[in-house]
């Protein structure tokens, strides 16, 4: 594959980029930093953080009052989806107010649009070095050709386990998916002893979904176009050179 049409698909990949990074930046402005939930009883509590994940489970320490040791597991599960129901809800509004629909004046046809400037060449990760930019740009349509597929897969995830298995949590890229207690061992730990174990287990998960997610086709992708854009430098770097 020549060098101009590469240079090309790098040009294309990097404005596509710099839209869905400016896309996240609205979205991210848009929603608070955290939010929290809790479940109906209000003995659990959960805080999101600005990724949308859960950041720091909570139990009251009087929890067996209001809460009964079999319905832990969904308790947990209920407070993280009515914090991601306020976060939702939240991001409606701001929306809402930043007037996307505008005026309900008729929209007159637009003018046409100048071609965009040429977006400058990044020169990538300086510690990457490239495979051949041709092998690089096959693997990319690769995937790129398999997005049914992709649209089709489970989200990446992630497992925490604790207390030999008698606590669980399974985390998405969307949030909570799941939190399995065994109850004669919640019935056993106070409101302290839940929330460390929560929040180790956690940890847990968010580590594993890290290292799930960098195998993801979106992982991979973004990893070929820091590829392709070392090769793109690499080769205006010798263009230079001769030029000399």
């Amino acid at each position: 594959m020549g060098c101009a049409m590469t240079e090309a698909l790098v040009q294309h990949l990097v404005q596509l980029q710099q839209y869905a990074t400016g896309l996240q930046r609205l979205v991210a402005g848009a929603l608070p930093a955290r939010v929290e939930g809790t479940d109906a009883s209000g003995a659990i509590r959960v805080v999101l953080g600005p990724d949308g994940l859960p950041e720091a489970f909570s139990v009251d320490e009087d929890w067996k009052r209001y809460l009964r040791a079999d319905a832990f597991g969904s308790a947990v599960s209920e407070a993280a989806g009515a914090a991601a129901l306020r976060r939702a809800a939240a991001w409606a509004n701001a929306m809402r107010d930043h007037d996307w629909a505008g005026s309900n004046e008729p929209v007159s046809a637009p003018e046409p649009v100048p071609a965009p400037e040429p977006v400058p060449m990044p020169r990538g990760r300086p510690d990457l070095r490239p495979r051949d930019p041709a092998t690089v740009v096959a693997e990319a349509l690769t995937i790129i050709d398999d997005l049914d597929g992709i649209a089709g897969a489970p989200l990446p995830h992630g497992a925490g386990v604790m207390a030999f298995g008698k606590l669980q949590l399974r985390l998405t890229i969307a949030g909570l998916d799941a939190c399995e207690a065994d109850p004669q061992w919640v019935m056993q730990k106070s409101g302290e002893e839940l929330t460390d174990t929560l929040n180790a287990a956690l940890a847990d998960a968010k580590a594993a979904l890290a290292n799930a997610a960098q195998a993801a086709p979106a992982a991979r992708l973004t990893g070929l176009l820091d590829e392709m854009l070392a090769a793109a430098g690499a080769q205006a770097d010798l263009a230079g050179r001769s030029d000399r």
